[in-house]
Parts: C-alpha cells; structure tokens; sequence
C-alpha cells in the first residue's frame, strides 16, 4: 500500500514589530526687546509780546543864556508811559565849552549817575511809568572864543525793550561878561 508521507508546508510568516522611541525636546524661551522710540516733537510757536515803552524826553536849561565862567542848571524831564522801561541809561555829553560841576546831580530813586569826563550817565534797572527829573549844573567855560556861540546840549534816553532810543536837545547862548548872563 501506499505510504504516505506527510508533507508539511509552511508559509513563513515574518512579523516585524518596529519600535522607535523618539523624543523631540524643544525648549522656546521668549526674549522681548524693547527699543525706545522717542516721541515725535511737535513745534509749537507761541507769542509772548514784549511791553514796549512810550518815553520822551526834554531838556530845560534855568537861563537860555550865559556868560563866561557862568553856571547853567539844566533838567532832564523823561515821562515813560505804558510799561517800565528795562535797563534805562540816559546819557547826557556835555559839548566843548561846558563843564559839569561836581556834585551837583539829581538822580532818579534807585538809580545810580556817573560822570567821567564830559559824559554824565544816570542809569537804572527800570524805570517808569513815570514822569521824572533829573538835574545838574554846568559852567560855561572862560574861553573869550565862545563869546556869541550857541553851545547846544544834548540829552539821549535808551533802554532794553524800545526800540532806538529818545533825546531831547537845550542851546545856551554865550554872552561877554557875567552881567550879560544875568540880563542886565
């Protein structure tokens, strides 16, 4: 009879089991920077008017004429007006053929007056509104060459907020002898 043989057959199977173990570790750490932008200016004009002063200024003289080696009182009037006048200087320059007699000046209150040469300086810090005087006295010189002249004397007024500067101006007329300047 017939043996039979056993035959196995066998379909190999693979199996395949992967195993990845896989680990992404990421680490974000926010860093913020700050970068300061400055502000933007904006121009913005404004307008502060400057007080201007009204000034006028005169000069008188006690005789409008004068004999050699004869002595003139002359008087400043200043009227400031509207608002003080800063840093006010009034210079008055005596012209050839008149001579300041010292210590004969008036000054304005809180000012000071100098005198260097024929240059007579009252100055203050402000002055005004007000209407003011100063006086002082000057001698005509003993020059026969004067004798018919007019000696014209000056008075200029400035200060920091106006504009140009103010003066007002006196002649004295030069007369022979001491009783001329005297009217007689």
């Amino acid at each position: 009879p017939p043996t039979a043989t056993p035959t196995r057959t066998s379909t190999p199977t693979d199996t395949f089991t992967a195993t990845n173990t896989f680990t992404v570790t990421d680490t974000f750490t926010p860093t913020r920077t700050h970068t300061p932008v400055p502000p933007t200016a904006t121009p913005t004009m404004s307008f502060t008017p400057i007080p201007i002063p009204t000034v006028s200024i005169s000069q008188t003289a006690s005789s409008l004429t004068c004999a050699l080696n004869g002595a003139v009182t002359f008087t400043v009037h200043v009227a400031v007006s509207a608002c003080a006048g800063a840093n006010a200087k009034v210079q008055d320059v005596l012209p050839a053929g008149l001579s300041y007699v010292q210590g004969t000046a008036t000054t304005l209150a809180g000012g000071t007056f100098t005198c260097t040469g024929k240059t007579l300086t009252w100055a203050a810090d402000s002055v005004g509104p007000c209407d003011c005087t100063m006086t002082y006295v000057a001698k005509v010189d003993n020059v026969l060459g004067l004798v018919g002249s007019t000696l014209t004397n000056t008075a200029v007024m400035t200060c920091d907020n106006m504009a140009g500067s103010a003066s007002g101006s006196v002649g004295i007329q030069v007369l022979g002898s001491i009783l001329g300047g005297l009217g007689l």
